[in-house]
């Protein structure tokens, strides 16, 4: 009786394993970004650059419907956002940042406008991009993936930079982003989407169909939730300025010691 228990108990946590195993493969968005040696910014929901250089992955988990999201163009926009929220100024010059090694001018090189993501209203109770005040000056590139990039599954909001060159079963591409030349003040946000997103976007601004987007003209599988956008910056993650003043704390701790052993 004890061994048919131990053996249907087995059974059960097994099944049990495979399903939370399954879920937690289903919880991972189709599209994301990730920032190698990223942190997670819980008050706006990004992943942010520890420093002004530094990798931008984007990430495709579809394994089932492989052959045709390797088929597909993506896009990701690169949008100007100024730290006081505000919309740029056209007249001032304002810098400029590269992506492998391309310099893109901010002014020159740049659309003055509303990045292709913002153009669509909440899809599926998603909204699409709440950061920053747009219009803006935004620069978009096109790119596939490949078969042959591949990485081991993994959330990037529950583990920002945890990229590896290693494993199969998520399909990678990367940039190389260095934003050190950008006008102090300004960053960069990213988003990343595929090409359904950008002809619906397209179609909106010309005037022409899909004035009023619907569930079934635009999936949330086609453009990375907000919560795995990325962006340039320098800001101390949430728990650093505990660890500076823990720090500041110890050291007035051990200046009393001194204090009162020289008075001993």
């Amino acid at each position: 009786m004890n061994k048919n228990t131990n053996w249907l108990g087995l059974t059960v946590m097994a099944v049990g394993g495979a399903f939370m195993m399954e879920s937690a493969a289903q919880a991972i968005p189709t599209l994301q970004l990730d920032v190698g040696d990223g942190w997670y910014n819980k008050a706006d929901q990004t992943i942010y650059s520890s420093g002004p250089s530094f990798t931008l992955y984007a990430l495709l988990n579809k394994p089932k419907e492989a052959e045709d999201a390797l088929k597909r163009t993506y896009y990701i926009s690169a949008a100007v956002e100024s730290k006081d929220g505000a919309v740029p100024d056209i007249a001032k010059n304002l810098g400029s940042f590269s992506v492998n090694g391309e310099k893109i001018d901010v002014t020159s090189d740049m659309t003055f406008g509303t990045p292709p993501l913002t153009e669509l209203p909440d899809v599926q109770g998603k909204t699409l991009s709440p950061h920053g005040i747009f219009p803006t000056f935004y620069y978009e590139f096109d790119f596939k993936f490949s078969s042959l990039k591949q990485t081991t599954p993994y959330d990037a909001q529950n583990n920002p930079g945890g990229f590896s060159t290693t494993g199969k079963g998520m399909y990678y591409a990367a940039f190389s982003i260095d934003t050190s030349s950008l006008a102090a003040g300004y960053s960069i946000h990213f988003d990343l989407y595929d090409e359904t997103v950008k002809e619906i976007s397209e179609r909106i601004k010309t005037g022409k169909k899909y004035t009023t987007v619907t569930h079934d003209q635009v999936s949330i599988d086609e453009f990375a939730p907000n919560s795995h956008d990325a962006q340039s910056g320098h800001r101390v993650p949430d728990g650093g300025a505990s660890l500076s003043l823990l720090g500041f704390a110890l050291a007035g701790i051990a200046g009393l010691r001194r204090t009162l052993g020289a008075k001993v």
